[in-house]
């Protein structure tokens, strides 16, 4: 099984990768929890002090996963307000650029 996300971190940069590119990194609830999971460590990470966001090719991300819409919208949620699971609230609750 491919790694949803990549986390690399050079010289205090963390990236972060989405890495499904078979689906144009479309979010699915699983790449929406491990990506809100590494945007809190890179956040809590003293040893970090930038976060780049990035995904692999063809695009960075194409939207919400439709196949895991239209199954009952699982993914349209996002974790709401959980930080913990996502993104979105991970990203507004970041203290680093």
């Amino acid at each position: 099984m491919t790694e949803l996300v990549i986390v690399t971190t050079v010289d205090r940069v963390r990236t972060i990768t989405l890495n499904r590119p078979e689906s144009r990194n479309a979010l699915n609830v699983a790449l929406q929890a491990e990506l809100g999971a590494a945007l809190l460590g890179a956040d809590a990470d003293p040893t970090v002090d930038v976060v780049v966001l990035t995904g692999t090719d063809p695009a960075f991300c194409s939207g919400l996963d439709l196949r895991e819409l239209a199954d009952g919208g699982k993914n349209l949620v996002g974790g709401a307000d959980d930080a913990r699971v996502s993104p979105f609230a991970a990203l507004w609750r970041a203290t680093k650029p």
